[in-house]
């Protein structure tokens, strides 16, 4: 699972990893530095894991950045 961590400041973008993670939560995460970016020259990611895993190797190298 990816789940989003909110934050105040605009230009840092929370992450938080457990377990397996899918192509849908990967595409939420890239959403929100597009996001973060529209305002902000460059940004600032803070991630937590609890454990991680992929879903598929293709899952993936299939994302479109």
């Amino acid at each position: 699972m990816l789940e989003i961590i909110p934050f105040e400041e605009k230009h840092i973008v929370g992450l938080r990893l457990e377990g397996s993670i899918d192509g849908g939560g990967l595409e939420r995460a890239f959403a929100k530095f597009r996001e973060a970016l529209e305002d902000n020259d460059k940004i600032r990611v803070y991630v937590e894991v609890e454990g991680i895993g992929w879903e598929s190797t293709e899952t993936f190298f299939s994302l479109s950045v």
